[in-house]
Order: structure tokens, then sequence, then C-alpha cells
């Protein structure tokens, strides 16, 4: 789509790619032989598909990706690093290793426990109550959407199944934290990492009414 003959132009020929050298070369090559020429402004190199083939030019570009991906590499042994000292304090202190909670919850200003918004927590309970007495989902977000409830979340206009389900099966509810990476979980669970807002046994039977 882009015509032969453009060009692009980078801060640095590490804004290509964070990428292993060869994965990194093969994607600045595939730019080169479609005809579209690079030019970087930091180190004021001009990549075209006539003088990549000198060999300095090329070993240039090899470095300049090389030195890319080990920075790229180091932030990313860093960061592993620290969140795995986080979650060792989280497990061990049960001090937050995230600022971020279910809806019920927030963070104390010394960033060392949470506080429940009880306004919410008492939501959550009803919502409990309701599923134990066995009233249906559904049944449940429409009762509260009549009542005029405020849902949780500044975007949301309105209670909905789905999210009476996730209250429901959140095991966050019961104090349980589960350490996710890219949205898949990580580890084993944190138990008492949050404020309790109903208790097991309630847990269980709403669980078990919803079946």
């Amino acid at each position: 789509q882009v015509e032969r003959g453009s060009i692009l132009i980078l801060e640095s020929l590490d804004r290509l790619s964070r990428q292993q050298v060869f994965t990194a070369l093969n994607l600045f090559s595939s730019i080169i032989s479609a005809g579209v020429e690079i030019v970087t402004l930091a180190d004021g190199q001009h990549y075209t598909p006539e003088n990549v083939n000198d060999i300095g030019q090329l070993l240039f570009s090899l470095i300049s990706m090389s030195r890319s991906h080990e920075e790229s590499a180091i932030k990313s042994r860093r960061s592993q690093s620290s969140w795995e000292k986080r979650l060792q304090i989280a497990t061990e202190f049960k001090i937050p290793a995230t600022g971020q909670s279910p809806h019920w919850l927030k963070l104390s200003e010394d960033k060392k426990r949470f506080i429940v918004k009880e306004e919410c927590a008492e939501i959550v309970r009803l919502i409990f109550k309701q599923s134990i007495a066995g009233v249906g989902r559904r049944k449940i977000a429409s009762d509260l959407n009549e009542k005029g409830v405020k849902p949780f979340g500044k975007r949301a206009s309105k209670w909905h199944t789905s999210y009476i389900a996730r209250v429901l099966s959140s095991r966050s509810i019961i104090g349980e934290y589960q350490p996710k990476k890219a949205g898949e979980p990580i580890g084993e669970p944190i138990s008492d990492y949050y404020p309790t807002i109903v208790s097991e046994n309630d847990f269980c039977r709403a669980q078990a009414s919803q079946q």
C-alpha cells in the first residue's frame, strides 16, 4: 500500500522494532526490499536499497537493533523482578501489590491496605442475599435498575446480567487475589489479601443457588 520511493522517518532505528535481531532485521529488510527508504533522525542515517548492501552500513544497522533488543530485555527482566518482589510482599504481609481493586474497595492513602466502600459493599451483599434466596441474575439486575441503584464503574449506565454473574463469581469478595499477567493467571491465589465482604459460606451458597 505504500508506494516505492516513499521514506519512513524514525527517531532512531530502535523505534522500528525491539524484537530479537534477526526478527527485526527481517522487518527492516522487507521495508527496504519494498522500495521504501528509512531515515533515522538521531544519527542521520539514510538506508536505501542501494546503500544497504554496504557491509559497514548493514553492520551499523545490526548493532543498533541488537542494542535496542538488549535494552528492552533488561527492562523486561527488571519489571519482572519488581513484580515478583511485590507479589512476595503481598503474600507475606498482605500489602497491596497494585492499586487496582474491585469497585467496592479503594486503596488507603498510605497505599498499605484496602478500605471497604460501604455503600458499594452493601449492594454486593444485597446481590448475594438475593442469589441465596433463589433470585436469578436477570431478576437481580432488573430489580437494581428499577430501584435506581447506581451501577459500579464510571461508564456503566445500568446493571447487566453479565456483571451480576461476575460479582457472584468473584473470589475477591472473600478476600482472595489472583495475580495476573496479560490477563492470564500467574502463580497461586493470595488469600486474605482483600477485606472480606461476605462469608465464604454465603459465597458458596450463592454459587450453588445459581446452578
